[in-house]
């Protein structure tokens, strides 16, 4: 155990003679564990928990595989309705897909693109709001096209409100 000491002492000298080196040494040590860190935070968040909802085994992605190999989740709404329609295939069934709305603030118009979802959404996900209230059935009408679901990344919950 002496020998251990003596080692410390040693390099405790060492580190002393040469205090930008040190410095520069205990810097790189610190960039690189922060950066871990964050790196391993990030993949644990999206890839390695599992979602926050009950039997998350049971959820099932259906996606269209294009004849040119193009992949895409956004299935036609046809076809949703038709799921939907149909319990004995699927318990509960999510439509979700991008739609590029024009979004007019007052000055301009401008195309945005959102993500679209069914109203039984939060029901199937079984998520409350933080505040307001999530989208129903009701709001599936398509000349209904004035519910709004925000969500902020790393806060607790959903926000809905009406425009």
């Amino acid at each position: 155990m002496s020998g251990f000491w003596q080692d410390v002492r040693f390099s405790l000298r060492l580190f002393a003679r040469s205090p930008v080196f040190t410095l520069t040494v205990w810097l790189l040590l610190g960039i690189g564990i922060g950066a871990n860190t964050l790196i391993f935070s990030v993949v644990d968040m999206l890839l390695l928990r599992t979602a926050p909802v009950k039997n998350p085994k049971q959820f099932v992605r259906l996606v269209e595989v294009h004849p040119t190999g193009f992949v895409t989740w956004a299935l036609p709404n046809a076809l949703c309705e038709q799921l939907q329609s149909n319990p004995s295939i699927l318990s509960g069934v999510i439509c979700q897909g991008d739609v590029d709305v024009a979004y007019d603030n007052g000055a301009a118009t401008e195309r945005i693109r959102i993500n679209s979802v069914s109203g039984n959404f939060f029901a199937e996900l079984q998520l409350r709001p933080l505040m307001g209230r999530v989208l129903t059935a009701a709001d599936d009408n398509p000349t209904v096209m004035n519910a709004v679901v925000s969500y902020e990344f790393g806060k607790s919950g959903w926000v809905a409100r009406r425009t």
